[in-house]
């Protein structure tokens, strides 16, 4: 059993593999059904039917976001205590070292060849620099995996940021499973826009060079545009191609130019949403505010299907305090909106719909 590149797949590209094989695997062996916490049994069960290694570490991943959830009593409390990966299958709980430690278990009772990797990560809690603001020392708060895939390549992942996230301590969400498949999927430059391990060996860059933390710390200073978690799941649009990048946007700003494009991609050079993600594009709307933001308005983009782009004039964003999104038109007279054209879209008269945020800017 092997999983195979979808239709319009191109080499080796891990975005547009089909993982259905290993991951509906993953999800036959709940852990509150297995017999023991025997780490190679589990392993073998989970691997055995796959020769890639890439497979078999797919497998491991996906039965990862299946079966541990974030200890995030412990996480909130302080009192992590260290643990073993039998510890963990057990209890069904972990922080980012007891996801990592077992997936490395798991790996290497696998027949591959693994890493737990440890150092900064731009996770929960995470605070971009401001300009200007000094780099402080270097801090370890994270781990995550190296593991060895098909051709002998190192590939970087992170079971514990790929199987869920924290949800909001407002609202007392505590953990949140949700599968994340980027973490698995991403190329290691732009892991490494998120993760920096002590070992500077463990970087594992395409580009062959080895990133300073000085680097690392300053890639997202002054904020990042805020992406959604469905970005990439659920439409299919890479969040590193979102343009303009910063989270800050001027609404009057003399020396920056009169027009800003808003722009962003597939996560793949050869992406089809119908094809590779969950099923014809949404119609993308950008929502903002007017002139004084006194004009609120939904403009669509225009797109080839692969690329989305907008011109809008600054003067047109809306004020200083506002924010201003991209949504997906999810829904439209109470059905799916998937394969909705432009043109109707463009040319509803009476109608009724629902959205979905792919990502957000702040004017000031």
């Amino acid at each position: 059993m092997a999983s195979k590149p979808k239709p319009g797949a191109v080499g080796g590209c891990l975005k547009c593999r089909d993982f259905s094989g290993p991951d509906q695997h993953a999800a036959r062996f709940p852990r509150t059904q297995l017999p023991s916490s025997d780490v190679g049994w589990l392993a073998h069960q989970l691997c055995s039917p796959f020769a890639s290694p890439t497979d078999k570490a797919r497998a491991i991943f996906t039965w990862l976001h299946h079966n541990v959830d974030y200890d995030t009593h412990s996480f909130f409390s302080g009192n992590i205590l260290p643990s073993t990966p039998e510890r963990t299958i057990t209890s069904g709980l972990a922080v980012c070292e007891g996801y990592a430690g077992l997936f490395a278990a798991l790996a290497l009772k696998a027949g591959l060849e693994a890493l737990v990797c440890s150092g900064d990560g731009k996770g929960f809690g995470h605070r971009p620099l401001e300009p200007g603001e000094p780099v402080p020392a270097f801090k370890s708060n994270h781990a995550w995996n190296a593991v060895k895939i098909d051709n002998g390549e190192w590939k970087l992942l992170d079971p514990c940021w790929g199987a869920g996230h924290i949800g909001c301590p407002n609202r007392n969400e505590g953990y949140v499973r949700k599968f994340n498949p980027s973490m698995f999927t991403m190329d290691n430059d732009e892991f490494g826009m998120k993760h920096f391990p002590t070992d500077n060996s463990q970087q594992f860059r395409t580009d062959g060079r080895v990133q300073s933390y000085e680097e690392f710390k300053k890639n997202d200073m002054g904020g990042r545009v805020q992406v959604m978690s469905d970005c990439e799941p659920e439409h299919g649009v890479g969040e590193r191609s979102i343009q303009p990048s910063q989270l800050q946007i001027k609404v009057n700003d003399p020396y920056g130019p009169p027009t800003i494009r808003f722009q962003f991609a597939a996560i793949c050079p050869h992406w089809d949403n119908a094809r590779h993600g969950q099923g014809p594009p949404y119609v993308m709307l950008l929502n903002i505010a007017g002139r004084d933001g006194r004009k609120p308005e939904y403009k669509p983009f225009n797109t080839d299907n692969h690329v989305w782009w907008l011109d809008v004039p600054r003067t047109e964003l809306g004020a200083p305090g506002q924010k201003i999104s991209v949504y997906a038109v999810t829904e439209f007279n109470k059905k799916n909106a998937r394969g909705l054209s432009y043109a109707t879209w463009n040319n509803k008269t009476s109608y009724s719909c629902n959205f979905g945020s792919l990502c957000m800017w702040e004017l000031v």
